[in-house]
């Protein structure tokens, strides 16, 4: 179990990160990256090529907005690493704030790290591929934004 004053550092550290992620979730439930380019890929823009992230934003306003399987086709990597992140802060805050783990904290060892940065590689290389154009995302949803 951590000291006092390292307990209120991090109250205080989850109290702006919750703020934080809080307000980047207001703007983005009313301002559609469907309707604008708030946050347009550099390497997309530039280059016109589809990396590993692009559709993150779509896909995370999708899911604010109740369209779980919308998300999914706009990124496929976006709900489970959203799901991940949340487990990864779930699991260090716990460590911290109780005097015994409560979640485990999962250990990545290196080869799986290889592995999933592989995929991203593949997914990235596939998704610029006409043959695997579903991989891409969607410019627009009738209806959503």
């Amino acid at each position: 179990m951590a000291n006092k004053s390292t307990r209120i550092a991090l109250w205080i550290f989850l109290g702006c990160s919750f703020a934080a992620v809080a307000g980047l979730c207001v703007f983005l439930y009313y301002h559609s990256p469907f309707e604008s380019d708030i946050a347009l890929c550099p390497v997309y823009r530039y280059f016109h090529l589809y990396c590993p992230g692009c559709g993150l934003t779509r896909a995370f306003y999708l899911l604010l907005h109740g369209h779980p399987l919308l998300a999914l086709r706009q990124n496929p990597v976006a709900l489970p690493l959203l799901l991940f992140v949340l487990y990864l802060l779930l699991a260090e805050i716990a460590a911290y704030l109780f005097p015994r783990p409560i979640l485990p904290r999962p250990e990545l060892p290196f080869p799986l790290i290889l592995a999933l940065l592989g995929l991203l590689i593949v997914f990235a290389i596939l998704r610029n591929i006409p043959a695997f154009s579903f991989l891409a995302p969607m410019e627009t949803i009738k209806g959503i934004a």
